[in-house]
């Protein structure tokens, strides 16, 4: 082979480029709204009933699980 096709020059980055990221960024912290809050623990305790039971290890009992903790916090 050639040496000049031995050689790879890659395309050289500008340095007032912004450095890039492919990690998501968590979103911004916001304030809890307390009425979201509690209808949030409400709902949770509604669909997954006493600890240990059935309904509490059902894929409703987790959704509602995710919902309350995204809105309180």
């Amino acid at each position: 082979m050639p040496e000049n096709e031995l050689r790879l020059e890659l395309p050289k980055r500008d340095a007032t480029e912004e450095p890039r990221s492919f990690a998501v960024k968590p979103p911004p912290p916001r304030a809890a709204d307390p009425r979201v809050c509690e209808s949030a623990r409400v709902n949770r305790e509604l669909a997954c009933g006493a600890p240990y039971s059935y309904r509490s290890r059902s894929q409703i009992c987790t959704e509602t699980y995710a919902i309350y903790r995204d809105s309180c916090g």
